[in-house]
């Protein structure tokens, strides 16, 4: 278990296609592969089925995408900090929003993080979106 795998499964989730999340990763299909046949071997699941239009998360996917969703923005947020030299950007407490990829989600959300944002300039904020296992 790395943290490229945990993104590597986090990308290919978000895309719905291993083609385009090896680009986004800028990395081989094969190692994008490699990254996920190791999580499964690892974890014992099954993360993706192939279908007609790309790949989809299982509901064992869903959910271990959702527990460790969390985990990756923690991590982003580290190496923002730390290897990116942000130290002096990091003014505030961070804000994460987490969101389920489904249209009335996106609809209830589409305003509120621009508008809190604004208003709270000290405060960095992060949103991550996660597909719902049914879409």
């Amino acid at each position: 278990m790395t943290f490229r795998q945990f993104t590597a499964l986090a990308t290919v989730a978000k895309h719905g296609n291993i083609t385009k999340a090896a680009q986004a990763m800028r990395i081989s299909q094969p190692s994008l592969s490699n990254h996920l046949k190791a999580l499964e071997e690892d974890y014992r699941i099954r993360l993706f089925v192939r279908n007609g239009k790309g790949i989809q998360l299982t509901e064992d996917g869903a959910e271990f995408l959702m527990r460790i969703d969390p985990i990756l923005a923690q991590l982003k947020n580290i190496q923002e900090r730390y290897l990116n030299n942000s130290k002096e950007k990091q003014v505030g407490p961070t804000v994460e929003v987490v969101r389920m990829k489904t249209i009335i989600v996106k609809w209830l959300f589409r305003d509120i993080p621009k508008k809190y944002w604004t208003r709270n300039r000290k405060i960095d904020m992060n949103i991550s979106e996660i597909r719902a296992w049914y879409s």
